[in-house]
């Protein structure tokens, strides 16, 4: 009853309805909430009769619309005394429309709490870890300097990036190409991607074949260059791959070219986005994906790599499903 309670005041509080709450419902949680929707039928469809029934108002709901009532009368009336809000972060509806309300008077003024950085750990980890209190203002400006380190780092990715392609062909056209075993570059890069998933515990696999090359495969280039072309392949492969899918790095040898071979089992990329993948800022990012963890560059700069190379990289339909990029670069 208690929970039944809470849930029926979190609703009036941030003013939304049953309705609402079953758009928030994911689409596989669907029948195991019209289950336990039946179990609460009774406050759904009888709590605002039984309401009706006393000549009383729900509590919550009562001081939910006072607050949005007393914000509308500021905003209308504009009264010149002093008005001064504190303590609270607006993170409930009807306080923030009350907050912004007072903050636009001609003597008012709305006194945000601040984060507290003197904090301990065991303390921190109470306003800002998975079990803190929702609505303490702590635990909601940590989510902010969360939300202000994710633009920073995106902004810093994005100005990384934008130097890097803007150094790059100035930097190759410099750069005295050496023989390249792409094989052991290749061995070595997949190497490091098997530590990184079991250190993170990841399901996707990263594999290398070789189509019956033995030996060292040459070319002549710039390791650190095509060792960069090779990770973004690989990262994207890996971000469009399902749980448990596996991306192959292949080898193969094409008369007076080596091909590389990157593939996964994602949805693949459409025909009719082939060319624009590689274009500057184009950006296509598997479904949940956090916002600006890509600038769209990625694939800008491995294109320019290659090309500086003297070879090209070519988007298929992998066999059985997924995306093939195939770099083919003229062999030494």
């Amino acid at each position: 009853a208690d929970a039944l309670g809470q849930l029926i005041d979190t609703l009036s509080i941030h003013g939304k309805s049953w309705e609402d709450l079953h758009k928030e419902i994911p689409q596989e949680l669907d029948q195991h909430w019209l289950i336990s929707r039946h179990f609460v039928a009774i406050a759904v469809e009888q709590w605002p009769k039984i309401c009706e029934e006393f000549n009383v108002v729900d509590a919550a709901f009562r001081r939910h619309k006072l607050v949005l009532a007393e914000a509308e009368r500021l905003r209308l009336q504009r009264p010149d005394a002093p008005f001064i809000v504190a303590g609270s972060t607006g993170s409930m509806p009807a306080t923030a429309a009350l907050i912004a309300a007072i903050a636009g008077l001609p003597s008012g003024v709305a006194v945000l709490p601040g984060l507290d950085m003197r904090m301990d750990e065991a303390s921190w980890s109470m306003v800002s870890g998975d079990h803190a209190e929702a609505g303490h203002p702590q635990n909601l400006l940590a989510q902010l300097l969360a939300v202000i380190r994710d633009d920073v780092g995106r902004i810093d990715r994005l100005i990384t990036d934008i130097a890097d392609a803007s150094r790059l062909d100035a930097e190759l056209s410099r750069t005295g190409f050496q023989p390249i075993d792409v094989a052991a570059l290749a061995d070595g890069l997949v190497a490091a991607y098997g530590i990184a998933a079991t250190a993170s515990n990841r399901s996707r696999t990263v594999s290398v074949e070789r189509a019956g090359l033995a030996g060292p495969v040459l070319i002549e280039g710039d390791a650190n260059r095509l060792a960069q072309v090779l990770r973004n392949l690989i990262d994207n492969a890996i971000s469009f791959s399902p749980e448990g899918g596996r991306v192959t790095l292949a080898l193969a040898s094409r008369g007076d070219q080596v091909e590389l071979a990157v593939s996964d089992q994602g949805p693949g990329v459409p025909a009719a986005n082939r060319r624009d993948i590689f274009r500057r800022f184009y950006s296509e990012r598997p479904e949940g994906e956090d916002f600006g963890r890509h600038s769209g560059l990625g694939l800008s700069i491995a294109g320019a790599i290659v090309v500086a190379h003297g070879g090209q990289i070519i988007v298929e339909d992998a066999p059985g499903g997924g995306a093939a990029f195939r770099v083919l670069l003229p062999a030494a």
